[in-house]
Parts: structure tokens; C-alpha cells; sequence
């Protein structure tokens, strides 16, 4: 029950900010990830805590790429870590399916309303980007609530 408040209150205010500043606090995201190992810990002992350290660094790795190649911001992949562990590795990997999903649609949107769908290769302004933050926490709650759009068996 802690968890999952913590959980909705960190998708809730990393969309809020995001979407109004974007930005995803550390402030924000360090007592989530701090709490995700001590639930963990405390609800699944050893086990919980490995299963926690999964998710993080399943997280982290997901966003590495694309944060390193510049197509995404630090707080975006730190998010996700949170995520990771909070709810663990799969439904961190869920969570990152279905929020590729929603981007993909979100960023074909987008373009379309810019009257923008071929972009030239070079710098992209700040109103190009996606609110990617935004982005997750739609995959994270599709995940949460249902098993997401993308379901693995």
C-alpha cells in the first residue's frame, strides 16, 4: 500500500513537472528510490532488495543509450531507475515497452501538429523534444493497472 502511493505520487509529480517545466527533480526522485529499496527490503528482505537493485539498474541501462546519444535528458533515465526500483526489473521492462509505444504515437502527433513529419538532421529546438518523463509515467501506469500494452508470456 506504501509503495503503491509512492509509486502514483512519483508518476504524478515527474508528469506535473515535466509537462510544466521540463524537468525531473532529484529532490523528487531520490526519497522514491531511497523508499523503493527500503520497502523492498522490509516486504521481501535479501530477495526484495536484489529483486530492487534489478530494477534500478534494468532502468538505468533501458535509457543509457539514448541518454548518451543525446536523445533524452538525465532525469528521464533516473525516472525509470526509480521505477526499477520501486516495482522491480519487470515491470520496469514493461513499463519501457509500453512508454516506446505511447512515444512513438505522442512524437507522430506531435510532428503532424508542427507541420514537422520530415525533420533535417541537426540541432533539435526544445519545443521538438517530448516530454519524455510524461511519456513514462503513461507506460508505467498502463503497466500498473493492466500489465501495459506490451505483455510478455
Amino acid at each position: 500500500m506504501v509503495k503503491d502511493a509512492v509509486f502514483l505520487l512519483l508518476l504524478f509529480t515527474c508528469t506535473f513537472t515535466d509537462l510544466k517545466k521540463r524537468l525531473i527533480y532529484n529532490h523528487v526522485l531520490l526519497p522514491a528510490l531511497l523508499l523503493g529499496f527500503l520497502l523492498a527490503g522490509m516486504e521481501g528482505g535479501l530477495q526484495g532488495l536484489k529483486q530492487s537493485g534489478a530494477g534500478l539498474a534494468l532502468g538505468f541501462l533501458l535509457l543509457a543509450l539514448p541518454y548518451y546519444s543525446g536523445g533524452m535528458g538525465a532525469g528521464d533515465v533516473k525516472m525509470l531507475a526509480t521505477i526499477g526500483a520501486l516495482q522491480g526489473p519487470q515491470f520496469t521492462f514493461h513499463t519501457f515497452l509500453s512508454s516506446a509505444l505511447i512515444g512513438g504515437v505522442w512524437a507522430l502527433i506531435h510532428l503532424v501538429r508542427q507541420k514537422k513529419l520530415t525533420l533535417l538532421t541537426g540541432k533539435v529546438a526544445s519545443t521538438d523534444t517530448l516530454p519524455y518523463g510524461a511519456i513514462l509515467a503513461l507506460g508505467a501506469l498502463f503497466t500498473y493497472i493492466g500489465g501495459g500494452w506490451v505483455t510478455l508470456k
